[in-house]
């Protein structure tokens, strides 16, 4: 009876590191779930809804949504096979205001990652 206790108390040690792994590390099941994280990371959502999702050449997709009368797009991969989090090319230090009406960063690859006010 004593080692069924320990197994026990090891399957939850595992399982609570295994979660603790995955919120420290912003990992999500969903590409969707991943998109709202990192709206929340950047305080910038959620979105009312996503007008647009496409799909890149590597396996990862772009995320566009409507956000307060603008629009917010966000960069999201797969990882791990059965994880989603934003793309790794995407720095959110250093994101700052351009022209006022826009809030953007350039990535490594030429993408555009952020928010636009709509007329």
């Amino acid at each position: 009876m004593k080692r069924i206790k320990q197994c026990v108390l090891f399957l939850l040690v595992l399982i609570l590191c295994g979660g603790l792994w995955v919120m420290s590390n912003r990992l999500y099941f969903s590409p969707e779930a991943a998109f709202h994280g990192a709206e929340r990371g950047l305080r910038c959502g959620p979105s009312e809804e996503i007008l647009l999702t496409y799909p890149r050449g590597d396996g990862s997709q772009i995320y566009v949504g409507k956000w307060n009368n603008g629009l917010s797009v966000i960069p999201v991969e797969q990882y791990l096979g059965l994880f989603w989090r934003m793309s790794t090319d995407v720095d959110v230090e250093g994101y700052h205001s351009m022209y006022g009406d826009v809030d953007a960063r350039l990535t490594k690859e030429s993408v555009l990652v952020g928010l636009s006010l709509l007329p």
